[in-house]
């Protein structure tokens, strides 16, 4: 046991069966050793056998050390528990069923030392959001007081390093209550208060918040009271803990950012149903809100459309603004691939942004002179101001960043974008807005100046436009060519989702299948053997192990070794090795992947003579027009959902 650790890391668990492993596997891959750092899992009193598994599992790990308390009912008690318990220079608090990524610990404490964090916000991913706390990992900032305030906490969850000093001098503890709402967000406003370094850490995938079910906080909705007066308690813990000139701005953007996310983000679900009983209930809360905690000019710092939903709010016109809900609550912005191509050893992208409907029709605006006015009903025209009526700027200011997601991992990294936005004309005087783009991954620093990992990568654009916010999957109807760059092979596709996705394993796509190989003109004898990859783009090239399996029937017959080459005269596959007489077919591994099967034939004649063949899908039986039948039609497109779904497994 670590007598001063670096890091105390805090899990408070209650019925937490064998989901625990999860976050103790992680642990125990850390690379930061073992003994510098120390595991505290608290039970909060559970009624089954939790306390015994964690006896079992802390008898495996030295730097374990475990302690029960009595039901609270939230996770509040056993993590101030576990402050207590805690001797490492920082503390983080993990929830029981999520993990680390392998280099967290070790970077994290790294940087915590370099800038004498008081708190170190660390780059977390949430396994059911592509965009969640995504912008706030943009660069690594050493002290992000100065220019970010209280937001460089964002997202407001505890996932991150605590100098445990500033905790017990400061008396910060999590609020304690059995049903105990947002009690991350009071901690977080009380640490801020008593920090003098906040650092932002974003070149190291640090926390991953997995999502499983619900919560305790799950529990809580719009539609009760109580979620309505929890509210207001928070806003006015954050009025009086931030209090003072020098938390001014940051307690105004709290606010405001509580305002925007749980009042006017959290009310659209009691705006779907006509006369819903429930907004004559939280009306007077919402007006509780407005009138102590947002003053009127604070509505500027919402975006252009949240302005106009305050704005109605303000007035109390619940009727407009349900008219408003439905008329534009589900604009939504989605990129297309224009062009795809390899320059070298990047992949250059240009795409466009076009925003929808919920009905899927375009995002239509009226042109009128300089201005580019939103189409609502006539009542929500006439009640709102003409400045929340023009979306020009929102148009002109429209921006998007283009991501690579690690599939399995579920981290991502921006890639340097540039954008142009216009618009394109309908008639009638009539436009939609777009935005194109372009950008260039460079598979060897695309992972914040660093290579990616050799899995798969899905391409995401992040698109704003004002306050509508999307983290979506690029569409794409084609793939650039395969390529061969730093010797790494890249299958570049669209996936079964028509997105674009880059295979850097050759587990799912293979450079080799999609190098449009010329088969009939491969000739040889098997130990001499060279397969032209005419399709593959070189780049700087390089040379990677492969391996042909030759199949007769459902067994394995043989194998070939050999080798990817990509160079001055192309890309190619030359093997080797002894294989007898017979007719096989071929699957093709590269590099340490699993062989992926191909639709190559291959016939050995006794004398070793190699002749490579295409195998063709049998022809569908004409309908007596000349077409495949609809049952064959229908059975093509089950054979490659189930050939997808094959290789998706």
């Amino acid at each position: 046991m670590p007598d001063s650790p670096t890091i105390s890391v805090i899990i408070a668990a209650y019925r937490s069966g064998d989901r625990i492993r999860r976050v103790l596997d992680s642990l125990d891959a850390q690379t930061l050793p073992q003994a510098e750092f120390e595991t505290i899992v608290v039970d909060d009193g559970s009624p089954d056998d939790t306390f015994e598994l964690l006896g079992a599992l802390a008898a495996e790990r030295p730097n374990m050390r475990i302690d029960r308390i009595e039901n609270t009912g939230w996770a509040s008690g056993p993590r101030n528990h576990g402050i207590e318990m805690a001797r490492g220079e920082w503390v983080l608090f993990m929830d029981h069923d999520d993990a680390l990524y392998p280099d967290a610990l070790r970077r994290g404490a790294e940087f915590a030392a370099e800038h004498r964090s008081d708190i170190v916000s660390a780059k977390e991913v949430k396994s059911n959001n592509l965009g969640w706390g995504f912008s706030g990992y943009l660069e690594n900032v050493g002290n992000a007081v100065p220019d970010r305030g209280i937001t460089a906490l964002l997202p407001m969850l505890p996932h991150k390093l605590y100098r445990r000093t500033m905790l017990l001098d400061h008396g910060v503890r999590f609020p304690v209550g059995r049903r105990m709402l947002w009690e991350d967000v009071y901690f977080n406003v009380a640490t801020y208060r008593a920090a003098e370094v906040v650092s932002v850490l974003a070149d190291t995938p640090f926390y991953l918040w997995t999502i499983a079910g619900g919560n305790n906080s799950s529990t809580y909705g719009p539609g009760s009271p109580e979620y309505w007066q929890r509210m207001i308690d928070l806003m006015a813990y954050i009025d009086e803990t931030l209090d003072g000139e020098r938390f001014a701005a940051s307690r105004r953007a709290m606010l405001v950012q509580q305002y925007r996310v749980r009042v006017v983000g959290r009310f659209h679900p009691l705006l779907t149903v006509a006369d819903d009983p429930r907004l004559s209930m939280a009306m007077p809360f919402v007006r509780e809100i407005l009138d102590r905690f947002m003053p009127v000019e604070w509505d500027e710092d919402l975006g252009l459309l949240d302005r106009a939903k305050s704005f109605l709010l303000r007035a109390g016109r619940i009727d407009l603004l349900r008219q408003l809900h439905l008329a534009q609550s589900a604009v939504a912005g989605q990129a297309s691939t224009d062009t795809i191509e390899w320059r070298g050893d990047r992949l250059h992208l240009t795409a466009t942004v076009r925003w929808r409907t919920a009905d899927g029709d375009p995002l239509l605006l009226q042109r009128d002179g300089d201005r580019l006015l939103r189409r609502l009903p006539r009542a929500v025209q006439r009640e709102l101001p003409e400045a929340l009526l023009d979306l020009a700027d929102a148009v002109n200011g429209a921006t998007a960043l283009v991501t690579v997601q690690n599939r399995a991992g579920r981290e991502a990294w921006a890639q340097a974008t540039t954008v142009l936005p216009g618009v394109e004309e309908v008639g009638r005087g009539l436009v939609t807005p777009t935005l194109r783009i372009e950008t260039a991954i460079d598979i060897v620093t695309a992972a914040y100046g660093r290579p990616l990992a050799a899995t798969t990568w899905d391409v995401h654009v992040r698109v704003t436009l004002s306050d509508v916010v999307n983290h979506r999957a690029l569409k794409t109807s084609t793939a650039a060519l395969p390529a061969v760059v730093h010797a790494q092979p890249v299958a570049v596709y669209a996936n079964t989702r028509n997105a674009l996705s880059l295979d850097l394993a050759s587990r799912l796509r293979s450079v080799v299948k999609d190098g449009r190989a010329p088969l009939e003109d491969v000739t040889g004898t098997v130990g001499n053997l060279v397969v032209p990859l005419p399709a593959v783009h070189v780049g700087t090239g390089g040379t990677v192990p492969a391996q042909i399996v030759l199949r007769a029937g459902d067994s394995i017959a043989g194998t070939l070794d050999g080798r990817l080459v990509a160079d001055e005269d192309g890309a190619r596959l030359e093997l080797a090795g002894d294989v007898p007489a017979g007719t096989y077919t071929v699957d093709v591994a590269v590099g340490d992947a699993e062989p992926l099967p191909t639709r190559w034939r291959l016939l050995v004649d006794h004398r070793g003579v190699v002749e490579f063949s295409r195998i063709t899908a049998p022809a569908a039986a004409p309908d007596g027009k000349g077409r495949p039948t609809l049952r064959d039609r229908l059975v093509r497109r089950l054979r490659r959902s189930g050939r997808r779904l094959l290789r998706r497994v």
